[in-house]
């Protein structure tokens, strides 16, 4: 699992106010021993929208399938052309 973290300024300094709070570590191991509750809730509304958590090295989980998949097919067209058809099943 990786976590990429949007380069906006606004949103950096949010997440990095948040992050450095010395509150932090102790909000953070509430929400993991409860990820239902409302700690969790809150964290996630404060970053949700700054860090994107993906799951592309994780073989067959939906999020390594949409991460590469679009990738992959855009070095095949690149490198072989474009398709003269596609065949869905």
């Amino acid at each position: 699992m990786a976590a990429k973290v949007r380069s906006d300024a606004k949103p950096l300094e949010k997440f990095f106010a948040t992050v450095m709070n010395p509150n932090f570590p102790s909000r953070l191991a509430e929400a993991l021993a409860n990820p239902e509750g409302p700690e969790a809730k809150a964290l996630m509304a404060e970053l949700g929208n700054v860090v994107t958590v993906t799951a592309a090295k994780i073989p067959f989980h939906p999020m390594q399938r949409a991460t590469q998949a679009a990738t992959e097919l855009l070095a095949m067209v690149r490198h072989l052309g474009l398709p003269s058809g596609f065949v869905t099943l």
